[in-house]
Formats: structure tokens, sequence, C-alpha cells
């Protein structure tokens, strides 16, 4: 067994680091939609289906004006972009009248931010094209050069045209424009929140991956957010999420030193490339990091993450993967330690389950919010009642758990 603990981050790691709960996102996103006029339907969709959520919460006798954990409504919202997909739809006679109202004052045909990102970026190879050959004229027969040029704006135009006609065929999927395009702004809207440039705001996690010579320091994450990697950028530490490894081979290899990067559920910086052809191989899957200019633009890429709650395995990219090599690195070691982790994710939660059972000498530590009652957590628990003496709960927060190294006194 090796001496060293792996993390487990959960989103309330990056509370300091100034990203809203999952609760406050809703909040935000619902605020930012409210105050532009391009998001007059999105503000139709989650106006609705948050009364809903709200409605059926106060009929279960919960409270109806607590919180909305953002991945319960983007779940939602896509179930409803689905709706004539699921498998109870043939049972349906009507959906809820409100939901054919929205519908009727969707005025966007396609899937009109990719398409804005499409002609964004084809104007801006035109440009380029003309502003390099700027002072030749186009009388008379073409220059070599000026056929170049040509050539890779009508390729520019075949690549949009291509995409317009996948935004159709996307659109007939059985979607419904109104609440598919919702939670597309829902997406990109999530990632300005996420993506982190100020390291003032991530000193705090410094602690957690200083290392000494020759170590390897495994992080598994919940989160899409960069905190890590811009922490590890700004200490010079190598960070390794076995990306390459997997799009070459569809493994994740350890590294031999620096911080090993599991991010299960994926980050707003990768850009999953679909069916790439490779010389004597079958079309695969790969994984590229966005341009830096895109990620703060928010568009022409759509971040490879597992969104939403219940079950976030899927077999598209490299989830399955990263979650078999999560439990492989747990396997070798005798310490977890989770941070902000609220333990709703199933998946996650039986393979920790499983951990522990497997070895008497297995512990874990649980670093949580200040004032928060760990006994309201279902796996907590659970814990506590089999196996008390090898669960150690501190409710002090993701910074001050991390500051003062809590792991280090197990």
């Amino acid at each position: 067994m090796g001496d060293k603990p792996v993390f487990l981050l959960g989103a309330g790691s990056s509370v300091d680091a100034g990203i809203p709960t999952t609760n406050d996102m809703t909040k935000t996103i619902l605020k930012k939609i409210q105050e532009s006029y391009r998001y007059e339907l999105e503000e139709k969709v989650l106006k609705y289906v948050i009364g809903g959520m709200q409605f059926r919460r106060g009929v279960k006798g919960g409270d109806p004006f607590a919180g909305i954990n953002i991945e319960d409504l983007f779940s939602a919202v896509e179930m409803l972009a689905d709706r004539n997909e699921l498998d109870i739809a043939p049972f349906v006679g009507t959906w809820s009248p409100t939901i054919e109202e929205i519908e009727k004052s969707d005025e966007i045909s396609l899937d009109s931010w990719r398409l804005e990102s499409d002609f964004k970026e084809l104007v801006e190879n035109l440009i380029r094209d003309i502003d390099t050959d700027k002072n030749s004229g186009f009388g008379g027969s073409f220059s070599r050069r000026q056929s170049v040029h040509i050539f890779h704006a009508k390729h520019s135009l075949e690549k949009l045209i291509e995409n317009i006609f996948n935004s159709i065929k996307e659109a007939f999927r059985g979607k419904t424009e109104a609440f598919s395009h919702t939670a597309d702004t829902m997406l990109r809207l999530r990632v300005e929140m996420v993506w982190i440039e100020d390291e003032q705001k991530i000193k705090y996690i410094e602690p957690l991956i200083t290392l000494e010579q020759g170590d390897v320091v495994t992080i598994a994450s919940l989160n899409y957010d960069n905190v890590i990697e811009l922490c590890a950028e700004k200490m010079d530490i190598k960070v390794a999420t076995g990306l390459t490894s997997w799009s070459q081979v569809g493994v994740i290899d350890p590294p031999k030193n620096g911080i090993e990067l599991l991010k299960l559920h994926g980050s707003v910086d990768w850009d999953l490339q679909q069916n790439q052809r490779t010389r004597n191989k079958i079309p695969h899957d790969i994984i590229q990091r966005a341009k830096i200019e895109d990620i703060r633009k928010g568009y022409r890429y759509r971040p490879a993450v597992v969104f939403g709650s219940g079950n976030k395995l899927t077999a598209q990219g490299p989830f399955i993967e990263l979650f078999r090599a999560f439990g492989r690195r747990i396997e070798n070691c005798i310490l977890l330690v989770t941070i902000g982790y609220s333990f709703r994710d199933e998946h996650i939660n039986e393979v920790l389950k499983r951990w522990l059972n497997a070895n008497v000498e297995r512990q874990m530590i649980v670093i949580t919010r200040e004032g928060s009652d760990p006994n309201r957590i279902k796996f907590i628990r659970e814990c506590r009642k089999y196996i008390k003496d090898r669960i150690h709960v501190h409710c002090v927060g993701a910074r001050r758990g991390i500051q003062d190294r809590i792991w280090e006194g197990i």
C-alpha cells in the first residue's frame, strides 16, 4: 500500500477561488440571462423549469424556496429537450401546454451559437486572406499566391456549409430547439464562471500540490475548472491529465513525477474531437486543449464535460477510462482525502464503499464546509454507523483544511 494519500475534489474545493457553489451558479446564470436581450427565450425556459422543480419539491414536503442545484436544473432542461426520445414518450398523451407555448415562441431554427462561431471564423479567415494580399488586383489570371488564398477561403466555406447541415440533422434528432438551445447557453455561461486567470485566487491550493523531489500526487477532481492547473503552473509543477496516452491508445498511464490530475467529469478547456482518422486505426475520439482565446470568447468549441445530475458515466470521450484510472489509483493507497465533495455521485460513492470494505486499514478524511452537518449526508451516516473509527470528518472549509494539511495528522 502506498503511503501517499489520494485526493478527491468536489465543487466545495473551488469556492474559495471565487467559483460559485452549485446553487449560487443557478442564480448567477439566471441573472446573466435576465440582463441580456439576447436570452429572452432562455429566460422563459429557465423560469418555467425552476418553477416546476420548486413545485415538485413543495409537493414532496421540502422547502420550495431552497436553492436549485445547477446540475439538477441542467438535467431537467436536457430531459425536456429530449422528451420525445424518452422511453416513456409513447405513453405520454400530452405534455404541459406551457412547453408547447415556449416552443412556439422559439424563433431559432438551428444551433445558433455554433453557427455564430462558424460565421465568425469564416469572416476572420477571409479578412486575413485579403489583408495578406491586399495590394494584388483580381484582374486577369490569378497569381499562385492568390489561388492559394482563394483555395483556403473555399475550404472554409465548405466547412461552414458542412457544419450547417450537421446542425440541421441535430435539430431534427428528437430535440426541441427551445430547451436544447437553453442547455447550450447554460453550458457556455458556466464556462465563463469556472475559468480562473487570477493567480491570487488560488494561492490556498498550494499546500495541496507541494511535492518532494520525485513525488507523484494523484488528484481526482469532479470539477470543470482550471484551479489545479493554474496553481501548478504558477509553482512550475508538471501536471499530467493522461489525455495524450488516452487519445493514442485509450488508456490513462500514471506519470513518473508531478501531479496526476484525473478530471472525472471533464474540463472547460477540453475540446473533444470525434471520429479522428489515424493510419491503421478505426476512427476514434481524441481530446485537444482549447485555445485560451476561444475559452474567453466562449465559442468555436463545445467543452468536453459531463454536465448534469445522476449517472455521469458515458461511453463518449475519456470518462469511463478516467473512472477506471481513479479506481486503480486508490487501490494502491490507504488514505483518501475528499475536499468539498457532497457525495451526490452514486457511481463515485460505490467505488469508495468497495475501497473501504476491501481493507480494514484504509481510512478516509472528509473536509467539508464550515458549519455543515455531515450527518445529513447518507454516505457519511453509513460510514459512521459501521466504520466510525476509519472516517474522519472536518467541518472547517476547503481553505483551512488544505492550508492546515489535515491529512498529515492521520
